[in-house]
């Protein structure tokens, strides 16, 4: 998707985006921006 991690965080129901950054890492071991290099998703 082009949205961006903060706008992603809101659609999800979070409300702070680093709190949404900080589970994404937790629980894929990456962060979102990492996971998009990796998987090729812009």
């Amino acid at each position: 998707t082009g949205r961006s991690v903060d706008h992603i965080a809101w659609e999800v129901g979070y409300t702070d985006p680093s709190a949404f950054r900080k589970i994404f890492r937790k629980i894929t071991g990456v962060t979102p921006g990492q996971y998009r290099q990796r998987f090729g998703i812009t």
